[in-house]
Parts: structure tokens; sequence; C-alpha cells
């Protein structure tokens, strides 16, 4: 399974319905990257010795989390949409981000 990811474009993120393709998009690629380190986890906890690849997913998974474009585009519809779904997936990208801000300090 591959780790190569496309960037996300930000700059198109206008409204309610272009926000939710981003976080389709955003959760995609975080469902892709887990499912990766799961199966490189499962081999690791079999072998005892850390596989191949375990840094790739790694990074990739901290590159979807801290990336700044991701972040400031979940702030600045944070509170100001309309769709309860849509708030709450906001709220937990934000506490994801914040998250993974404080992991890598």
């Amino acid at each position: 399974m591959s780790l190569e990811l496309e960037p996300l474009h930000t700059r198109t993120v206008m409204d309610e319905a272009s926000l939710k393709l981003f976080l389709d998009r955003l959760e995609e690629q975080l469902e892709r990257v887990s499912a990766v380190y799961a199966q490189l986890l499962f081999e690791q906890y079999q072998t005892r010795q850390r596989p191949r690849g375990m840094e790739a997913a790694e990074a990739t998974q901290a590159a979807l989390t801290i990336n700044p474009e991701y972040q400031a585009v979940v702030a600045r519809f944070l509170g100001r949409v309309g769709d309860p779904l849509l708030a709450r997936r906001l709220v937990a990208w934000d506490q994801a981000f914040r998250s993974a801000r404080v992991s890598a300090r």
C-alpha cells in the first residue's frame, strides 16, 4: 500500500460544500495512512522488530496533522458553519491538530 499522498488544495475551500469535499479527502488520506501504520504495527508485534516503512508511515501521518494550511482551513470555518455534522467534524479536526502540535513539540 502506497503512502504517497497528493497535497490537498486549500485555496478552493470557500464554502461549506467545498469544505466537506476537503474534509472527505483529508479523512480518506488519514484512513489510508492509518491502515498502513496499523499493518506495520501488527508486523512489529509479531516479529518484535521495527518493520521497514514504519518511519515513513509515522512521518506521513504526522504531516497530515501538522500541515499549517490544513489547520488554517479548519480554523477559518470553526464555529462558522450551519451544518451540525460539519461543525462536529471541524471540532474533531481542530482537536486532532492541537494534539499533533503538542506531540510535535
